[in-house]
C-alpha cells in the first residue's frame, strides 16, 4: 500500500484529494486485490468510469464501508472520487 502511495505523490493531481481519503483508498484497493476479487487490469481498466463497483452492495463493500466509517468515520460513498483515481496506479509493478 505504501509503495501505491508513493506512486501517487509523483502525480501533481494528487494534491487535490485529502491524504486520509488517499490513504482509505489505497487500503480498500489492496485489500480488494489481495483478495482476488477484481485483477488489476480490471480495476485500472474500469474502477474509473463506473462507480457501480464502490458503491454496489457487494459483502466486500459493505464490510470495508463498516471498517471504514469505525475506522476514518466517513462512509464508503465519500471515498469515491478518490479511489476512482487511485485506481490508475495498480497496475504499476510493486517490490513485496
Amino acid at each position: 500500500m505504501a509503495q501505491y502511495i508513493d506512486f501517487s505523490l509523483l502525480d501533481v493531481q494528487t494534491l487535490q484529494y485529502k491524504n486520509r481519503t488517499i490513504a482509505a483508498s489505497f487500503l480498500y484497493l489492496t485489500i480488494l486485490l489481495r483478495l482476488e476479487i477484481h485483477t488489476a487490469e480490471e480495476v485500472a481498466a474500469n474502477f474509473r468510469a463506473h462507480s457501480q463497483f464502490i458503491l454496489s452492495p457487494t459483502p466486500f463493500n459493505e464490510y470495508f464501508s463498516g471498517f471504514l466509517n469505525d475506522s476514518f468515520g466517513f462512509p464508503l460513498a465519500d471515498i469515491l472520487p478518490t479511489v476512482q483515481y487511485c485506481s490508475i496506479f495498480v497496475v504499476l509493478p510493486l517490490n513485496w
